[in-house]
């Protein structure tokens, strides 16, 4: 029988949260501003916390700030969003040990030598974000799927995708538009906008035979979904995973494009088989049963 009933998510984190909690039945708390600072006060209750965004003056992260100021019970704190790169918001949590008993982080889209850099335990584990049973593995298309993610979109139109264009055709490359949230299709000089939906974003990553992922720590909900459907992620860091061709370094559009290119190639000749491994290997990778819902698993790995 769980222990851990609810869910808080950061303010970055609130147009992930319907997934998560619906997934594992858990009880949902935006830390946005609409939601009453006091909603967790003096509750002893444990939680998770699915987010760690906790930069700058902004209002909303002040406000989550005082959501969990006023929880006294365990918070375990799941990684989400490259926000949680941020050195400033580790500290934080990692202060937080002196009076609240908080279990660290699931360890899932971020370096571990950051955490090690701030003293925090931490776990390699991969909890599902959401149900992956629709990412089935299919044959391979001759796509190239980019993510540009709600930052550094800028550096990635402008330095990479320019250059991967000019090497496989306009029309072989596809992306998400983040600045109007909306799927946007590059194919000659047109952008073709259409509805964001779980249907359309499935039809287009059947086209596709590989993943690339800019940044470490963005763009994770993508690489599970298409490694499920056999397709591999090229992108620094994740050098424990198999699904993953990891190139080593920060963002990919300031490395070497030569070594992008040349993983794309590997990857491309496989284009029109089915690659059940990789779906397999990737499925392996989160935990299947529920006893990551149980305070004591988090108590027992951070000692």
């Amino acid at each position: 029988m769980r222990d851990i009933k609810t869910v808080l998510f950061s303010p970055q984190m609130i147009g992930y949260s319907g997934n998560f909690a619906e997934t594992h039945n858990l009880k949902q708390i935006n830390g946005g501003m609409g939601t009453d600072v006091n909603i967790l006060r003096g509750s002893t209750e444990p939680i998770f916390v699915f987010g760690a965004h906790f930069f700058g003056d902004r209002k909303p992260f002040k406000h989550f700030k005082q959501i969990l100021n006023r929880h006294k019970g365990p918070q375990i704190f799941f990684m989400g969003g490259g926000g949680d790169t941020n050195l400033k918001s580790l500290t934080y949590i990692k202060n937080r040990n002196v009076r609240i008993p908080t279990y660290s982080f699931s360890q899932d889209n971020i370096g571990l030598d950051l955490l090690r850099s701030v003293g925090m335990g931490h776990d390699e584990i991969y909890v599902p974000m959401k149900s992956y049973d629709r990412y089935k593995s299919t044959m391979l298309g001759d796509k190239i799927w980019f993510h540009l993610g709600f930052s550094g979109t800028n550096g990635v139109m402008n330095n990479l995708i320019p250059n991967m264009i000019e090497e496989f055709g306009t029309d072989r490359i596809r992306y998400v538009d983040t600045r109007g949230h909306r799927p946007s299709i590059i194919n000659d000089t047109k952008h073709y906008i259409v509805k964001k939906d779980a249907d359309y974003m499935h039809t287009q990553y059947k086209e596709t035979f590989v993943y690339i992922k800019p940044s470490p720590s963005k763009g994770s909900t993508t690489m599970w979904e298409l490694g499920n459907m056999g397709r591999r992620t090229i992108c620094p860091g994740h050098e424990t995973l198999d699904n993953v061709v990891s190139i080593a370094g920060g963002w990919l559009q300031d490395l070497n494009h030569q070594l992008l290119i040349d993983s794309i190639k590997k990857e491309e000749s496989r284009i029109g088989t089915m690659q059940n491994e990789v779906a397999n290997i990737t499925k392996g990778y989160h935990i299947q049963d529920k006893s990551w819902m149980q305070l004591n698993f988090w108590k027992n790995w951070n000692g």
